[in-house]
């Protein structure tokens, strides 16, 4: 399963698709939650339901071979102002939760925004992280720096256009 967090313009917004080999998991239950991150305790949860509404997944435990180690890095939170598909929730810790009755194998996939934010506003440190759940479960999550909007980028060309520009008359008088 691959999850990607990363800054568009002014919002963050997460999205994931794969699947999920259960075999080393260990079903227990169900939970309500709703598209948030926090830091303290650890978790992200993407897809799903907009606070206050709730959607009910699958809770399963698991022994944490390595976790979302560094994936987090401020105390903070915050629930997303919009959310698409299924629900994903992956904590640093030992469960994750999947849409209610997952079958091991089956392709989900979902989305969160949160409105003006910022990724290290949310507690998440930029990097790749590999959480394995036992032998047959692993998560990516790939926090992805700021990618610079088209008007900033065209503000730079301008200023390296005019830096060159008097350089050139500097040259030639």
């Amino acid at each position: 399963m691959t999850v990607i967090v990363a800054q568009d313009g002014a919002n963050v917004t997460a999205s994931f698709d794969g699947t999920m080999n259960t075999l080393d998991l260990t079903a227990e239950g169900t939970e309500a939650a709703s598209s948030f991150v926090n830091s303290t305790p650890q978790f992200l949860i993407v897809g799903g339901a907009v606070s206050p509404a709730q959607m009910s997944g699958s809770h399963w435990g698991y022994t944490l071979d390595s976790g979302l180690s560094g994936a987090f890095s401020v105390t903070s939170s915050g629930y997303a102002n919009a959310v698409s598909g299924d629900i994903l929730g992956i904590y640093s810790t030992n469960q994750i939760i999947l849409p209610l009755g997952y079958i091991g194998g089956t392709e989900i996939s979902g989305s969160s925004t949160w409105d003006d934010t910022t990724v290290a506003a949310l507690g998440l440190s930029v990097g790749t992280f590999t959480g394995n759940y036992g032998t047959n479960a692993n998560i990516v999550l790939n926090v992805e720096q700021a990618v610079p909007e088209p008007a900033s980028m065209a503000l730079l060309a301008v200023g390296l256009a005019g830096v060159a520009a008097v350089r050139r008359r500097k040259r030639s008088s």
